[in-house]
């Protein structure tokens, strides 16, 4: 499986793609800048969301892909069990219409 992103072997150099970056102290922990070229071929920007995780030995930083749900598949998970009945929210505060049932 290929994972789209940065790898990095541990230590205290890190090859990405061919460049060698340094290892940085920031805080209490341990920071890697990723050059601008990396951020451009993944997509990545500051503020974004990553995946860190560990396979192999190696470091893997990869684009967080937020998950998409469809009704259908959330409606799948609902059943008598755990549906909840109405729940009283008081009068109406603006100009909302209720419609008797």
């Amino acid at each position: 499986m290929a994972v789209r992103g940065l790898v990095a072997a541990t230590g205290c150099f890190v090859e990405i793609g061919g460049m060698i970056t340094k290892i940085q102290k920031w805080g209490n922990s341990l920071a890697v800048r990723i050059p601008r070229s990396v951020a451009l071929d993944t997509h990545l920007s500051s503020g974004n969301a990553v995946d860190l995780a560990v396979q192999d030995g190696r470091i893997v930083i990869a684009p967080a892909r937020r998950p998409r749900f469809r009704l259908d598949e959330l409606l799948r998970g609902v059943t008598a069990r755990n549906r909840h009945g109405e729940s009283e929210t008081g009068p109406a505060v603006g100009r909302e219409a209720w419609i008797p049932v």
